[in-house]
């Protein structure tokens, strides 16, 4: 069931209960005001004006109530979520902290051989990434989609050296 006061978490506050109390009465109460009692009460407000005032007085406080608590349930049910999201997030941070941990420990009790092996790979694969990489860079220099600048390209193909020559160190 859809309703104003949509409840999105996996425990009821007190707050989401007051709220959905407070809805679902003044709910009935302008209902059975407007539905079956609106011409009896005009009827009356004729021959007792001055009890009738007091009845709209009463209605249009709790309609003022009604629209000042109404964002405000609005904006703590939101502020509620944004809570659980932080408790899920800092829930998650400490798994994962953990998990990096344990993962620590265990590239710590691996043998020598296999870490220098992990590094020789790992440099390896570094080289093969920049090598790569020039390729694509010089392509991209002979590609048909140049600056048709000669002083742009000349700019451009200085900077890509001055990179490949920082990048070969």
């Amino acid at each position: 069931k859809k309703g104003v006061f949509r409840i999105s978490g996996p425990k009821y506050s007190l707050l989401d209960i007051l709220a959905r109390m407070l809805y679902k009465t003044t709910n009935a109460f302008l209902k059975s005001k407007i539905k079956g009692r609106l011409m009896w009460e005009l009827r009356r407000g004729l021959w007792r004006p001055l009890a009738f005032r007091g009845r709209l007085k009463k209605l249009f406080l709790v309609l003022r109530y009604a629209k000042f608590f109404g964002p405000l349930v609005g904006t703590c049910n939101k502020f509620r979520g944004h809570i659980f999201d932080m408790i899920k997030k800092r829930r998650q941070r400490i798994a994962s902290q953990r998990a990096q941990k344990l993962w620590n420990e265990l590239l710590d009790a691996l043998s020598k051989k296999s870490k220098l092996e992990r590094a020789v790979l790992n440099i390896q694969r570094r080289f093969r990434e920049r090598r790569e990489g020039k390729v694509k860079r010089r392509f991209a220099l002979m590609s048909p989609h140049r600056d048709t600048s000669n002083r742009k390209m000349a700019h451009n193909i200085r900077k890509r050296l001055a990179e490949e020559q920082h990048l070969s160190r």
